[in-house]
């Protein structure tokens, strides 16, 4: 029974200090029709420049991006719990206005349909992820607080 030619293969480097000699080789293979790259669904994670430009947003940036997100979210959310009377009801707002701005602005893009959906769908479960933890943390901090007071 013939297997056939092989289609996937996964290469593992024990030491992956890569200086863009396997990328440049990949690149030589796949133009001379010798190793077929496909991406798995063809979709691009999208973002825009200072210039206005559109491009494929890295995965660094997405972190920094997300960690800059996530400390606004604090910090919001304590300047609520200092100022407001139901500081969770505003934060839930917030947030949720914040992460449907971040998801319906990339739906926007003069991209193609799929990579939008992708970059709004990316957005929506980031933001939503900083958002709960932040409102699960900051509810947590405040009924610890509130608990050291309650004995007097």
């Amino acid at each position: 029974m013939p297997i056939g030619p092989v289609q996937v293969v996964v290469i593992g480097f024990a030491d992956p200090n890569f200086d863009g000699q396997a990328l440049k080789e990949l690149e030589r293979l796949r133009d001379s029709d010798v190793v077929r790259m496909i991406d798995l669904l063809d979709l691009h994670v999208l973002r825009r420049t200072d210039g206005g430009d559109l491009v494929q947003a890295s995965t660094a940036w997405y972190l920094i991006v997300a960690a800059i997100a996530a400390i606004v979210s604090v910090a919001l959310l304590h300047l609520l719990l200092a100022t407001t009377p139901q500081p969770f009801t505003f934060f839930g707002w917030i947030g949720g206005l914040a992460v449907a701005a971040a998801t319906l602005l990339p739906l926007g893009f003069d991209a193609s349909r799929n990579s939008r959906f992708a970059t709004a769908i990316l957005h929506l479960v980031v933001g939503s992820v900083i958002v709960g933890v932040a409102s699960k943390l900051g509810r947590s901090a405040a009924v610890q607080v509130a608990d050291r007071r309650l004995p007097r």
